[in-house]
């Protein structure tokens, strides 16, 4: 009789406590805003850089369900990175779940369409 366990299958989603007092960058940066990056605060409000903007806001997150906005931002006109900054505060105010494997952040929708990938930047 063998004592031996069986391998299991690696958790693809992890779960996560909490995500307040982490910063999170694009998975994969578009060429025209590469900086773009959200922090999550321990008093439930995130700020970051959508490419040419400082922003700022609350969310709330309850097991896999995350809201985050409204969002308000500074004002300034960055003619090439408008687009991509418009795409990554959408991206932002319209999640409600996520999935996390370890690595990298997933949110999405409430039709389970992913919205963007983001990876964790203040670790080293």
């Amino acid at each position: 009789m063998s004592t031996e366990t069986p391998l299991s299958k690696p958790d693809n989603h992890k779960p996560v406590l909490s995500l307040a007092g982490s910063e999170w960058g694009l998975l994969n940066p578009d060429s025209f805003a590469p900086e773009q990056f959200v922090q999550f605060k321990m008093d439930n409000t995130v700020n970051g850089f959508s490419g040419c903007n400082n922003f700022f806001g609350n969310y709330q997150m309850e097991g896999k369900a995350i809201t985050i906005g409204p969002l308000a931002s500074t004002r300034k006109m960055c003619r090439d990175k408008m687009a991509a900054e418009r795409t990554f505060l959408n991206a932002l105010q319209s999640v409600n779940t996520f999935e996390f494997d370890g690595k990298v952040l997933t949110l999405l929708n409430g039709s389970g369409t992913v919205l963007t990938k983001l990876r964790r930047r203040d670790w080293d």
